[in-house]
């Protein structure tokens, strides 16, 4: 095979057309170039800071579970079935906290958590808890795929604390009995929530709670407020206590 070698004769002459079209090119193109390099600096920045975010979540996390050992470590301790109990409360209310954030580190984002597990864990964490006062209980669970952000999810997991409690404590005289959860969001952003188990039912004239104890129905109220709703209360079925909240997400 022969190759032919021409002679070079200089660069190649271009015409007016020729320099004013590259220098349009060149306008355009330069501003794509440079975005591009934006888009990128941004993605690892983004990509940073949600891994910041997630360790941050882990930590807390981390964090309020030390707390909450501390409390039931002293709670152990103590010779006071009052002091025990009031520690008893404050520990199964951090946790709520640290599921949520637990919850949030799992979905790798600061800003939803999935509902159902992250109440039906702390759920069957409080029957496990007071096992011996209930007796068994069997959990009914029926909670939509939706996503609460921590301004919701923190006091609806402070509601189903108290109501699951009060029912585990006070409903199943240590026989066991059923406690059922329900989740619905029949529109968008608006939310149906049933608490209810098959216990003694209320009395008729509700007793306040304790001076200083923060649990009962008053608390469900204040709980209630924060996500812009009010506590329902009847009977479910024969016996029994329902609890029904209806809230719209802001």
């Amino acid at each position: 095979m022969l190759f032919r070698l021409s002679a070079y004769t200089g660069p190649p002459e271009f015409s007016q057309e020729d320099v004013q079209f590259l220098r349009t090119y060149a306008s355009i193109l330069g501003p794509v170039i440079d975005r591009l390099h934006k888009v990128h600096d941004l993605q690892v920045a983004l990509d940073a800071n949600k891994h910041l975010m997630q360790e941050l979540q882990h930590r807390i996390a981390n964090h309020i579970g030390i707390i909450t050992s501390l409390v039931r470590m002293r709670a152990k301790e103590t010779s006071s079935h009052e002091a025990r109990q009031e520690l008893t409360a404050v520990g199964e209310r951090v946790e709520t906290l640290r599921l949520v954030h637990q919850q949030l580190y799992a979905a790798n984002t600061a800003e939803r958590l999935r509902l159902r597990p992250y109440a039906t864990q702390y759920v069957e964490n409080l029957c496990h808890l007071h096992a011996d006062q209930s007796g068994p209980v069997r959990l009914e669970i029926e909670i939509e795929e939706v996503d609460l952000g921590p301004d919701t999810a923190v006091p609806l997991g402070l509601i189903l604390n108290v109501f699951t409690t009060n029912s585990l404590k006070y409903a199943f005289g240590g026989q066991g009995g059923v406690i059922a959860i329900s989740v619905e969001a029949p529109e968008q952003s608006t939310f149906r929530v049933r608490l209810s188990d098959n216990g003694k039912g209320l009395p008729r004239e509700p007793q306040a709670a304790k001076p200083g104890s923060g649990t009962g129905m008053r608390l469900i109220e204040a709980l209630a407020r924060q996500i812009g709703t009010k506590p329902h209360w009847s009977a479910a079925g024969e016996s029994g206590t329902e609890l029904c909240l209806v809230f719209t997400l802001r």
